[in-house]
């Protein structure tokens, strides 16, 4: 029985450092995905702008379990819907899309990226 309540606490630890990325992790990168694929590139000052647009009409919602990627734990696949709704950017109307694919991030020193 001891040795069962020394190991919650190195349980929590490897699943805090270790786990797949979640919800929030996956909107973060796939809003950021898709104003990089819009026709506003990164350099643009309206970059900022269509992130924070699309962020905060962003609903994403995992398709099932992620699957790990590789050996380390760094790189998973994720199958996800998203629906983004629509929104106004610099006077033009964006109409609300769907999709669903499979995401891989991997895990960063500063969070979680596309790969």
């Amino acid at each position: 029985m001891k040795k069962s309540i020394y190991l919650l606490p190195l349980v929590s630890l490897l699943t805090a450092c270790g786990g797949e990325p979640s919800n929030s992790d996956i909107k973060g990168v796939l809003a950021e995905t898709l104003a990089q694929m819009n026709h506003y590139s990164t350099g643009n000052p309206m970059a900022g702008e269509m992130l924070e647009k699309i962020q905060s009409n962003l609903s994403v919602s995992k398709a099932g379990s992620c699957v790990k990627d590789d050996t380390e734990g760094k790189r998973f696949e994720c199958p996800i819907s998203y629906e983004v709704g629509e929104y106004e950017i610099n006077g033009m109307k964006v109409p609300a899309y769907t999709g669903s694919t499979t995401i891989v991030l991997v895990r960063t020193d500063s969070g979680w990226t596309a790969h």
